[in-house]
């Protein structure tokens, strides 16, 4: 006979994960008035609302961004070989923003 977890357990479980993932540590900041730009590690992230890519497109969990007190999560982009875009996630609201060579 199988054993079942107690269900307190579970959503313990799922909780720690969420906020392991939420928590990540800061690697950048946004700046500008509009939060435009994020700077990552010195390299420079634009905005650009006409990647061709779509929130469902939303990679790893990179880390956080910090603008003030506001923390945003950033992630990978899924299709995007060259590491170009960053996906930026602030409560539901998100963006992409391109990298500035």
């Amino acid at each position: 006979m199988k054993k079942k977890l107690p269900l307190s357990l579970c959503i313990a479980a799922v909780l720690l994960l969420a906020v392991s993932q939420l928590r990540g540590r800061v690697i950048g900041t946004v700046q500008g008035a509009e939060m435009e730009q994020i700077v990552v590690d010195g390299v420079t992230y634009v905005q650009n609302n006409d990647t061709g890519f779509s929130s469902i497109d939303r990679g790893r969990f990179l880390g956080r961004a910090t603008a003030g007190d506001i923390t945003f999560r950033l992630y990978s982009v899924k299709g995007d070989a060259e590491g170009k875009y960053l996906f930026r996630l602030w409560e539901w609201e998100g963006a992409f923003y391109e990298r500035q060579d």
